[in-house]
């Protein structure tokens, strides 16, 4: 009589197992099948290739597509390569990340992330010598690019449309799955709680784990659209932007970019609302207008603490208008912001805070200890420099050359306000530098918005930067244990412990 072949899941197997031999008659060749939880990588705001149809658009690995795209446009020439028409993520293949057979790693941005996935990819999988179980399991790493200029939401649903094919894939290679695990970065993570709190993910997994989420915003958005990115001497700001008039066409025209702004959930690293002030000579320090900031703030086009300082910004390529329209172009563009606004306004709307019920939350600094971590805005004030006049451009007043700025290191940026209704107040603010505690982009107070509902937390003390924050041996080490803390949880609901 020949040999029976017999084909158990695992959690079958390892109850036969502890049930002691297995007496038949006949012989038996016992198989079990393992079990593939994928784990997900969804990247942070600048982290994925973008490309329009065959060209290269946005891609960090490349100093050459960088520099030439960026490093000497013109506003007009950012806004026409970053409007959001036909834009998409670029998963063709490089030699930097198609080193799996199915490419599963394409299209996010490599010095970012590769030592995260490289990293996950390696490690992922738990040691049988202290979990003997982890034979019945594999962790697959997957990345999931996106289109980050576009809505957080739209981007959540592609990726709960990735979820479930990747668990279909993963299927039909003859192994047991159920469900996978999400790992995020910064904006990542508003990306997978929507995806799992919004387009039906939730279901289809063990539990996720954000890394530096600016989960209430992040300020420094504001501080950037008002006046550029930081340190506008640098290679990096010039081609970020490193000025209003730069980086306005860009984020004022993404409402991916709209949805990092302080929310109406966000607090300060003191747990206060009011993260917005100006502070003339004559007077306490004014805070902003109190109530949603979409509303109150974003939207205002005649308060001097409105986001929007001068329209004309919005659209130089005139795509909005159409460069032979009789419309006025500022108010068309103007039309066209507040649509994006409200898009951002309604995620946050329906996603306020939630989060799946097995999160896990790590982030940069306390928001109790203001030496902790990197400086970084977790609030905005505007202190007053000088009673200078206003250079005219256009209709509107405004100050961000910064080579005519006193201090052009810093670059805080100058906006000028006629205040009518106090002239000795009259002059030129300039943004404050950072002083709260974070990543340099995202506060403590953000990044650990979602500790109460978190099963574990993580916050790194030292000068870990924003970008850089997956590079910490510290977090690649946690991030582990957190899946592994997961795939142990569902070994027990597969197999309980004998009762003693």
């Amino acid at each position: 009589m020949g040999k029976t072949i017999e084909q158990l899941n695992w959690w079958e197997y390892e109850k036969l197992q502890r049930g002691g031999p297995y007496m038949t008659a006949a012989d038996h060749v016992m198989i079990f099948k393992r079990e593939s939880i994928p784990i997900v990588f969804v990247p942070g705001i600048m982290g994925s290739r973008l490309r329009r149809g065959d060209d290269s658009v946005w891609d960090p690995d490349s100093t050459w597509t960088m520099a030439k795209n960026f490093l000497f446009a013109s506003p007009a020439d950012r806004e026409k390569l970053l409007n959001d028409d036909g834009l998409g993520a670029d998963t063709r293949p490089d030699k930097k990340d198609d080193s799996t057979p199915d490419q599963r790693w394409c299209g996010v941005a490599w010095g970012f992330y590769g030592k995260i996935i490289k990293y996950l990819a390696a490690h992922g999988s738990m040691d049988p010598k202290t979990f003997p179980p982890s034979k019945y399991f594999v962790l697959p790493v997957y990345a999931f690019p996106y289109d980050w200029v576009g809505d957080n939401g739209k981007s959540g649903a592609d990726l709960s449309t990735r979820i479930h094919d990747i668990i279909t894939l993963e299927q039909k290679k003859g192994l047991i799955c159920e469900k996978a695990i999400v790992v995020s970065h910064s904006m990542g993570g508003m990306v997978s709680r929507a995806a799992l709190k919004l387009a039906g993910a939730e279901g289809v997994t063990f539990g996720a784990i954000h890394g530096a989420q600016p989960a209430t915003g992040a300020p420094a958005a504001y501080r950037r659209m008002r006046a550029g990115f930081e340190n506008p001497g640098d290679t990096q700001s010039k081609v970020l932007g490193n000025s209003a008039e730069s980086v306005v066409p860009v984020l004022g025209n993404s409402v991916g970019g709209l949805e990092l702004l302080p929310t109406q959930f966000y607090k300060t690293n003191d747990a206060q609302a009011d993260w917005l002030s100006v502070a003339p000579p004559s007077s306490v320090p004014i805070v902003g207008p109190k109530g949603d900031p979409y509303d109150k703030i974003y939207s205002n086009k005649d308060d001097f603490l409105r986001l929007i300082y001068d329209p004309a910004q919005l659209d130089p390529a005139k795509i909005h208008s159409g460069p032979s329209s009789t419309l006025d172009p500022v108010r068309v563009s103007r039309v066209t912001y507040i649509a994006k606004l409200r898009d951002a306004q309604n995620f946050h709307k329906a996603l306020q805070l939630q989060c799946h019920g097995t999160t896990y939350s790590s982030w940069v600094g306390h928001a109790d200890r203001g030496t902790s971590g990197l400086k970084t805005w977790d609030k905005i004030e505007f202190r007053f420099k000088g009673e200078r006049q206003p250079i005219q451009h256009k209709t509107a007043a405004y100050f961000y050359k910064y080579d005519e700025d006193p201090n052009p290191k810093t670059g805080q940026g100058f906006d000028y306000w006629d205040c009518s209704a106090k002239p000795s107040d009259s002059g030129f603010y300039e943004i404050q530098p950072q002083s709260g505690s974070g990543d340099g982009t995202v506060p403590a107070s953000s990044g650990g918005a979602l500790s109460s509902q978190s099963v574990r937390t993580k916050t790194i003390d030292g000068g870990v930067e924003h970008s850089a924050f997956y590079g910490n041996s510290d977090i690649q080490t946690w991030t582990v244990a957190c899946i592994g803390e997961m795939v142990k949880k569902h070994f027990s609901s597969r197999v309980p412990s004998p009762k003693k």
